[in-house]
């Protein structure tokens, strides 16, 4: 049975958790404009902050919510990955 978190330790847990230092490997964030469980200010501050030890992009799929794989743009979220993948390789 799921659990609730309280805010402030959801908090702490996404943005600071303890040992996070970020990650140093090319990220590419991406996250749906709809989404009803994440605020999008909050998906970018945490790609601020993943960006700050690593080369981070980001895309916003406009019509997607949080679950962008497992949604009707699940294409549009593949495509967006192997755009990523084929742009590191050719660099």
């Amino acid at each position: 049975m799921r659990q609730s978190i309280p805010g402030r330790e959801a908090r702490t847990l996404a943005f600071a958790p303890p040992k996070f230092v970020g990650y140093t490997t090319p990220t590419h964030y991406i996250f749906g404009k709809s989404d009803a469980w994440v605020a999008p200010r909050a998906h970018i501050a945490f790609a601020t902050k993943i960006g700050k030890h690593s080369k981070t992009t980001v895309s916003v799929l406009g019509s997607a919510g949080h679950l962008t794989l497992a949604s009707e743009n699940r294409h549009d979220v593949a495509k967006i990955i192997q755009k990523w993948i084929a742009d590191l390789t050719s660099s």
